[in-house]
């Protein structure tokens, strides 16, 4: 019921009042979070930082230009790596004279 039904007048002093709570729910928020945005190549982008895990969620700018370097290295270092790995594999025979021909391997 409400203070202002149960008195007539139009000016009232309430000395005490009791609430009744019901069906109160509440949700679980993790604490500290740390909410943040910025604006790149005028897009938003948003994210979150958990402080006590240093979880960190939300959108990512893409840079294609060094997503491109890095494909590139990765198939220079495998370029490099079959190279070495045929020259491995083959013999040779360095021989000043022939009965002293010793087996070399590069």
């Amino acid at each position: 019921m409400l203070v202002r039904q149960d008195s007539y007048r139009d000016h009232q002093q309430i000395s005490s009042l009791n609430t009744d709570w019901s069906e109160l729910t509440f949700k679980h928020i993790l604490l500290p979070v740390y909410v943040s945005a910025y604006q790149y190549k005028g897009k938003p982008y948003r994210f979150m930082i958990n402080g006590q895990t240093g979880e960190v969620q939300g959108e990512r700018t893409w840079s294609w230009g060094k997503f491109a370097v890095v494909v590139v290295a990765v198939l220079v270092v495998v370029a490099i790596v079959v190279v070495l790995s045929e020259e491995g594999g083959r013999m040779t025979y360095m021989c000043k004279d022939s009965c002293l021909c010793k087996q070399v391997t590069y």
